[in-house]
């Protein structure tokens, strides 16, 4: 049996976070270390585990490393001095542009036009579970819309 790939393939950019688990997590049988760098990722777990913590964080690092700025589209609330403070102990300096929008969807596509932009490189959405379609928000009490979040 034989495999073949047809048509150009990108290379893909790795980034070294420092985090010699993380970096290690991705290795490929070339034995390349570091993290894929424009793939989506998705950390899901239990309230108060630190997942928005470290997720603040690597985007920081990213961000310093690429020399550009980040989106962020939060959907729970946060904290903006807890978000400075992760931020500034990564060693991020640059602008973090918070969206807001009417709608939930409104802000997501908000969040990925400004993440084309080249002065942004990475953007964090917070929480997936968060978000309401707006069927769900406008539908009618007992109107079938279980399914349309995933």
């Amino acid at each position: 049996m034989t495999v073949e790939i047809v048509g150009s393939y990108p290379p893909i950019t790795r980034l070294m976070t420092g985090f010699y688990s993380l970096d290690h997590a991705f290795i490929n049988d070339r034995c390349d270390l570091g993290v894929p760098v424009g793939h989506c990722w998705e950390l899901f777990g239990t309230s108060g585990l630190g997942k928005s913590t470290f997720t603040n964080s690597l985007a920081g690092i990213f961000a310093t490393i690429q020399k550009k700025n980040i989106v962020l589209c939060d959907f729970e609330g946060f904290d903006p001095t807890s978000l400075k403070r992760i931020l500034e102990g990564v060693g991020f300096s640059g602008k973090v542009n918070m969206i807001r929008e009417a709608e939930d969807e409104e802000q997501v596509d908000k969040m990925v036009e400004l993440l084309n932009e080249k002065e942004y490189c990475v953007a964090i959405l917070d929480s997936v579970s968060a978000i309401s379609p707006v069927g769900e928000q406008q539908g009618d009490t007992g109107e079938a819309n279980m399914g349309r979040r995933a």
